[in-house]
């Protein structure tokens, strides 16, 4: 494309997993669409370490309590909805997938109680869980005794190559990107504009700003709702034992303060340890590796795997995540200016409920709904904070 104003059904700005997937899914509706990312490939996307996941990443008790259990079941069946939307397209294209279980690691007796209850809960709104305690079962081969139960959530768990995921929905849109960065956004009579730092305008009838740093800028009222978060991860490399050689496997220890997933290549990628950072990283505009969570991350492992002693560390990454600020995501039109569109906010589980936000945001743009997406997630629940 030239220099010039553009006219298009509808601008997405940000070409990371949601970006790319609105504008795959705006495209098979047959919407024109331009998307507008800097196309150097250092959003949370290309930074991820694969894993998908169904359910949520807190456990169920956590939104039941808040927000009651028929809410709690919406949020819930959201989450397993994206992983079946993502998981269908990666067989359906022929990309790469390996699908295990997604697992809860009880360490504390706290945890324990949390966990009996969350299950009892998932199982009342149709939903597969179950709690085992029983240490001769297959799932704790190789762990320590750390380990004091383990809340089984089923087949939704899996691990995926994000770079080529990524890169095959690139080329599925090839020709609709301008790789550009969004300087300023104006309400317009019949849409909004968009300004590029190369002297670009476009014009449309809906905006969809899926990448989360420039949420703040663009769309002001939600600067208090949108809270960034450093996290990091690593990657061990070692020859694991019985079930945990599966690659797939996706889970979670003490609380989420740690997650994790076993890779193809053997061995695991592990997160968390966000506490051991100022202010749990809350707040943070970057994200750099600490060696303090890069130790406790090792020692974590070391204390969870029996086979694991010294374990080597291939590398860490880093990154700033979105946690909205009731931490449940931000999907949908915003309030009082229904052209304007964001998602974001999807608490670690950008990958799965980032490609379905997608899907979402289209249906809201080509029928005026989506039945799929929870009405807890609409950003007009958050218009107080704009007063």
């Amino acid at each position: 494309m030239g220099y010039g104003a553009y006219s298009t059904d509808v601008i997405v700005i940000g070409d990371g997993i949601t970006g790319l997937s609105t504008a795959l899914h705006l495209a098979a509706k047959g919407i024109k669409c331009i998307l507008i990312g800097e196309g150097k490939g250092q959003g949370m996307s290309y930074r991820s370490p694969g894993l998908i996941s169904g359910g949520q990443g807190d456990n169920f008790t956590r939104f039941e309590h808040r927000l009651g259990r028929q809410k709690a079941a919406r949020i819930w069946k959201f989450g397993d909805r994206s992983f079946d939307h993502l998981l269908q397209y990666l067989e359906g294209e022929g990309l790469f997938v390996q699908c295990r279980r997604r697992l809860r690691m009880v360490v504390t007796p706290e945890e324990l109680l949390e966990a009996r209850e969350a299950v009892l809960g998932l199982n009342k709104i149709g939903v597969e869980s179950g709690l085992i305690e029983d240490t001769n079962h297959e799932f704790f081969s190789g762990l320590r005794e750390r380990v004091l139960a383990i809340q089984d959530d089923g087949w939704r768990g899996g691990i995926v190559n994000p770079h080529q995921l990524l890169a095959h929905l690139r080329a599925k849109i090839d020709g609709r990107t301008v790789v550009d960065r969004a300087v300023n956004m104006i309400i317009t009579e019949n849409g909004a504009a968009v300004r590029t730092a190369e002297g670009r305008t476009v014009k449309a009838e809906f905006v969809v700003i899926a990448m989360h740093t420039l949420i703040p800028k663009f769309v002001p009222v939600l600067e208090k709702a949108i809270v960034p978060v450093a996290d990091q991860y690593s990657q061990f490399d070692w020859k694991a034992k019985g079930f945990w050689e599966s690659p797939g496997i996706v889970f979670s220890a003490h609380h989420g303060y740690e997650w994790g997933g076993t890779k193809l290549s053997g061995g695991t990628v592990i997160g968390g340890g966000r506490f051991l950072r100022e202010l749990a990283g809350i707040g943070s505009r970057e994200a750099t590796v600490d060696a303090k969570i890069q130790k406790y991350l090792a020692t974590q492992v070391e204390k969870t795997f029996s086979w694991v002693a010294n374990p080597r560390m291939t590398n860490s990454i880093a990154g700033i995540d979105i946690y909205p600020c009731d931490e449940l995501p931000i999907i949908g039109p915003l309030f009082g200016e229904g052209r304007i569109l964001v998602a974001t906010g999807y608490m670690g589980n950008g990958l799965t409920q980032g490609f379905f936000a997608g899907k979402c945001i289209t249906d809201i743009v080509a029928e005026g709904q989506c039945l799929d997406l929870p009405q807890q997630m609409s950003p007009t629940r958050l218009r107080s904070l704009s007063a």
